[in-house]
């Protein structure tokens, strides 16, 4: 890849192009952009469904936790003892 010295072109050439550039005016303003009513509605709207969400999902989980570790693992040990018991005799 060759820069624009090794092409030929002066490097007073490209930092003309710089100061160009950096003396332009500027067509953008400085105008603070902030968001509408119902902008702020809709936030506020999706913030709480998603809190909501969240505190569903983390009780559903810790339900089927607990029904896990206190009623099927002791159904579930329950019958592979049984099995080991029938399986010594």
């Amino acid at each position: 890849m060759t820069t624009d010295v090794e092409a030929g072109q002066s490097a007073d050439c490209a930092c003309d192009v710089l100061i160009d550039v950096a003396t332009a005016p500027t067509t953008v303003s400085s105008r603070v952009v902030r968001p509408g009513p119902l902008r702020r509605l809709l936030r506020l709207a999706l913030t709480i469904l998603t809190a909501q969400y969240t505190l569903i999902a983390v009780g559903t989980g810790l339900s089927v936790a607990a029904t896990v570790k206190y009623v099927v693992s002791p159904q579930v040990m329950a019958r592979f003892e049984a099995i080991s018991t029938a399986l010594k005799r």
